[in-house]
């Protein structure tokens, strides 16, 4: 079994957009889940 760091990397809502905005995809919405986590819904454009 591979060793893991359990290094979780958590992103801005921006940061999100502008990653899926570089992958090609829209950006519909923000959804906080527990905490600090969110949830990012992306679409395909088109």
């Amino acid at each position: 079994m591979a060793n893991s760091p359990g290094i979780i990397k958590l992103y801005s809502r921006e940061q999100r957009q502008q990653l899926g905005a570089d992958a090609g995809l829209l950006c519909l919405g923000h959804y906080y889940l527990l905490g600090p986590v969110l949830l990012t819904i992306f679409a395909k454009p088109g």
